[in-house]
C-alpha cells in the first residue's frame, strides 16, 4: 500500500475551517487504500470539531508539533495588544456604539495594528519550522506528500521534505493566496515571492480557484497547476445532535471569522435598515445569530444602521454547535472579497452552507466584478450575492431577495430554496478526493 504524508499544521480535530480540507481529504484518501500520516500543530488548550474529531480514526499515525512555551507568550501578548487596540467603547445599557474620529493617530494605530498582526504570523511561522526541524524525521518510506497553506509553515516543511527525499511525489496545496491585500509594504516581496521561493519542486501546485493559482506569482514553474475546490462531507450531518426546527424569528446566521473586519456585513444591515423603514419588515421579528471570536466587528457593522439589538453573540463555538445554529436558521450569511490581488476567492463556509442546504446571502466586498462565489451561488440555485463592484444594481436585488424570503416566512414558516442538487453534488469530498488520486498517479 502506498503512504501519504500530510503538512498541515490545522488540522482535525481543531475548530477551524482550515482543517476541514485536509482532513478529509486524508480520510478519503484512506477509504481509497492509502495509508495516511500527518505532520500537524499539538491541538492542547484549543476548542475541538467534535465533528472532525470522529475522523482521526482514517489515519495512521498523526505527529503533533508544539510551539515553545516562550514563542506562544510572545503571540498571545501581540494578539492581546491588537484586539486592545480595536476594542471600542459600547453603552450596553443603551445599545450604542461610541465610534472616534478618524485622524493621523487613527491611522498610525492601523498600521501598527498591521504591523502587530504580520509579526504574530512571522514569529509564530518561523518557530513552528524550527520545531519540525528537531524531529529529525525518516521519510524514505512515503510515496506522496500533500503540503496546504495556510499556513505558511507548510511549504516550508514541504520544501525540506522534498529536498531530503526527491524520490516523493508532491502536490503544494493553496486554499488561500499567499499575498494579501493589507501585506505591509515592507512584507510584501516576502508575501508575492513566497511559492516562487518554497514550492517550484512540487511536482503539482494545487489551490481551491482559478483567481488564487493566478495570484501565486510564481515564475517558470515546470510543474502543473491543477484546480481542485473545496468540498463538504455529507457525513458531517449525521453527527449533529439538535432539532431543525427553527427559531420563532426570521433569522439569518455569520458563523466564523470576519478576518480583522475585512468580511464586510454593512451591504445587508442597510438592506435590513431600509427594509425596516419602509415598513416591510418588522424589526421585532428579524435576529441575527452569529457564532465566533470576531463579535466586536460585526458589533461596528450593525451600529451604522441602529441594529445591534438584532444581533444574537452565542461566541465562539465548536463546528458541531456552529452547524446546528446553522440548520435552526433561515437564511447564511457569507461574506468575502474579489480584488485585482485576491481574484476568484471561494470561501470553505461557502461549501458547508451547501451542505446544510439552506438559502445563501452572499456578500463581495472588492473593486472586480464577476465574483466565483457569485457564480457558483447562481449555478447552483441557493440564494443571491451582493458585489460591492456592482453596488448599485446588486444591492437592488439583494433587498428584493430578502423581503421575498421574509414574506415566505411569514406565510409558510419556511424559507423558499429549490437547489440544483447535482451541481450541489460535484464538491463533495469523497469526489474530490479522486481529482487528488489522479496527481498522484499522474
Amino acid at each position: 500500500m502506498h503512504k501519504v504524508l500530510i503538512v498541515s499544521r490545522i488540522f482535525a480535530p481543531k475548530n477551524s475551517i482550515g482543517a476541514i480540507r485536509p482532513t478529509k481529504f486524508g480520510k478519503y484518501l484512506t477509504r481509497n487504500g492509502y495509508i495516511v500520516d500527518v505532520i500537524a500543530e499539538d491541538q492542547k488548550g484549543n476548542l475541538n470539531d467534535s465533528i472532525l474529531n470522529e475522523d482521526l480514526d482514517s489515519f495512521n499515525k498523526i505527529i503533533r508539533l508544539t510551539n515553545s512555551k516562550f514563542y506562544n507568550k510572545i503571540n498571545d501578548n501581540i494578539y492581546k495588544i491588537h484586539k486592545l487596540l480595536k476594542k471600542k467603547k459600547i453603552d450596553e445599557s443603551k445599545k450604542i456604539y461610541v465610534r472616534g474620529s478618524v485622524n493621523k493617530l487613527s491611522k498610525l494605530k492601523n498600521h501598527f495594528k498591521k504591523f502587530l498582526k504580520y509579526t504574530i504570523i512571522l514569529v509564530n511561522e518561523y518557530n513552528y519550522y524550527r520545531e519540525f526541524k528537531k524531529l529529525n524525521m525518516d521519510f524514505k518510506d512515503y510515496q506522496y506528500m500533500f503540503s496546504t497553506y495556510s499556513t505558511l509553515t507548510n511549504h516550508m516543511i514541504g520544501k525540506y521534505i522534498k529536498r531530503k527525499a526527491p524520490h516523493i511525489k508532491w502536490v503544494a496545496d493553496f486554499r488561500d493566496p499567499v499575498y494579501q491585500n493589507d501585506v505591509p509594504k515592507y512584507l510584501e516581496k516576502y508575501f508575492k515571492k513566497f511559492a516562487n521561493n518554497y514550492c517550484k519542486k512540487a511536482e503539482y501546485i494545487t489551490s481551491v480557484s482559478e483567481g488564487c493559482l493566478e495570484n501565486l506569482f510564481i515564475e517558470n514553474y515546470k510543474g502543473k497547476k491543477v484546480l481542485i475546490y473545496n468540498g463538504f462531507d455529507n457525513e458531517d450531518l449525521v453527527r449533529i445532535e439538535g432539532s431543525k426546527q427553527k427559531v420563532g424569528k426570521f433569522s439569518l446566521a455569520y458563523t466564523g471569522q470576519l478576518y480583522w473586519g475585512q468580511r464586510d456585513i454593512t451591504p445587508l444591515f442597510k438592506a435590513l435598515f431600509e427594509l425596516i423603514e419602509e415598513k416591510l419588515i418588522d424589526k421585532n421579528e428579524v435576529i441575527f445569530n452569529y457564532a465566533g471570536k470576531d463579535f466586536i466587528y460585526l458589533l461596528d457593522m450593525a451600529s451604522k444602521y441602529g441594529l445591534t439589538n438584532i444581533l444574537n453573540n452565542f461566541k465562539e463555538v465548536n463546528r458541531s454547535k456552529s452547524i446546528e445554529i446553522q440548520m435552526k436558521s433561515h437564511m447564511l450569511v457569507l461574506a468575502s472579497w474579489n480584488t485585482k490581488t485576491e481574484k476568484g476567492v471561494i470561501t470553505g463556509k461557502l461549501l458547508e452552507y451547501m451542505m446544510i442546504k439552506k438559502p445563501v446571502v452572499g456578500l463581495v466586498s472588492g473593486e472586480v466584478p464577476n465574483s466565483k462565489i457569485k457564480d457558483i451561488i447562481n449555478e447552483c440555485n441557493i440564494g443571491v450575492t451582493y458585489e460591492n463592484a456592482n453596488a448599485n444594481k446588486d444591492f437592488y436585488k439583494l433587498k428584493k431577495y430578502i423581503l421575498f424570503q421574509y414574506n415566505n416566512y411569514k406565510e409558510n414558516a419556511e424559507v423558499d430554496f429549490k437547489p440544483d442538487l447535482s451541481k450541489i453534488e460535484r464538491f463533495e469530498y469523497k469526489h474530490l478526493t479522486q481529482d487528488l488520486i489522479r496527481l498522484f498517479r499522474g
